[in-house]
């Protein structure tokens, strides 16, 4: 993994304290945070903007959140060298007349709705509230769209599900071409949906994991590439794209704001062979540095004994 990615998931999701809660970090704690990752060896941020509760028209708040990810985006690259990712929800958006009454630091996921991806009109009307939204942040690398949790609508297929991909791989060619397009496998999207429609909870089969992955390799959205689902990659032929996301290896989520340290955990997880690399998250992450150094460590194929927490922590 010395020439790959070794990453970290910025989750500004939670809506608690500064500087516990990402979503209330000012630019210099941003400025901080990445370049103690960049000291450690990481060399890349996936930032969750959570634009799916923004409302329209945009609060001031949300415009404030925007402007400060555009400069974030561009000390990462400018300053740190560091490629920068988003994460975004295949088809949530605000309920607006709800969202509008909190600001985007109080906001919490209790104002959003699904967007029926068999119904072309409301498709069309998400994208371009989208479009305007992400043009702050266009300077991204790349953008991870989840499969799942939040996503999903009672009854779709795989095959919506990928061509919602396919509609975002234009809305990114308008925004900057070049931006790249990631699906993110973790639940699975026909999991999700009978989810929604049963209320009963399981992760998706290999069958369609393999199935959605077929889909989006036939309609080749370029440039793209995947998180997780190696194996599916591999019988495809197309492993060399998947960067492998190490969910809760660092800092389970949702859990108490406690640092983590002991284990082997995070270390095994960095030292995973991801093709393209690894990207390790955290929900609290000053407090997690033990195992965000293990993670780093590992990724890097270094050892981390002892000694080497306590050099780290004598830094």
């Amino acid at each position: 993994m010395k020439d790959g990615i070794v990453g970290m998931y910025v989750h500004q999701h939670w809506p608690y304290h500064h500087p516990y809660a990402a979503r209330t970090w000012r630019l210099e704690d941003w400025r901080g945070y990445a370049a103690g990752l960049r000291a450690l060896g990481y060399n890349a941020l996936l930032i969750w903007p959570v634009i799916e509760t923004m409302p329209v028209p945009l609060l001031p708040s949300d415009r404030e959140n925007l402007e400060k990810l555009s400069k974030v985006i561009d000390l990462l690259h400018e300053q740190l060298d560091m490629r920068v990712y988003l994460a975004l929800c295949p088809n949530v958006v605000a309920y607006d007349e709800v969202a509008s009454r909190a600001s985007f630091g109080q906001r919490f996921f209790y104002c959003d709705r699904r967007v029926n991806p068999a119904d072309r009109q409301a498709v069309e009307e998400m994208l371009r509230r989208r479009e305007e939204v992400l043009k702050p942040l266009c300077k991204a690398d790349g953008i991870a769209i989840i499969d799942s949790d939040p996503g999903g609508y009672p009854g779709s297929t795989n095959e919506e599900f990928i061509g919602l991909l396919v509609a975002h791989r234009a809305l990114f060619d308008r925004l900057r071409p070049g931006i790249e397009l990631i699906y993110w496998m973790h639940a699975g999207w026909e999991a999700y949906c009978r989810f929604y429609q049963t209320g009963r909870f399981e992760f998706g089969t290999e069958a369609e994991f393999s199935e959605a992955l077929t889909l989006l390799k036939a309609r080749n959205p370029e440039p793209w590439g995947l998180a997780n689902g190696l194996h599916c990659a591999q019988v495809l032929g197309v492993a060399e794209r998947v960067i492998l996301f190490s969910y809760g290896a660092i800092e389970g989520e949702p859990s108490f704001p406690l640092t983590n340290f002991g284990g082997e955990g995070a270390y095994r997880a960095g030292n995973q062979p991801g093709p393209r690399g690894v990207m390790g998250n955290a929900q609290t992450h000053c407090i997690q540095l033990p195992n965000t150094f293990a993670f780093a460590r590992g990724a890097q194929g270094k050892p981390v004994g002892e000694a080497d927490y306590v050099e780290f922590a004598e830094r």
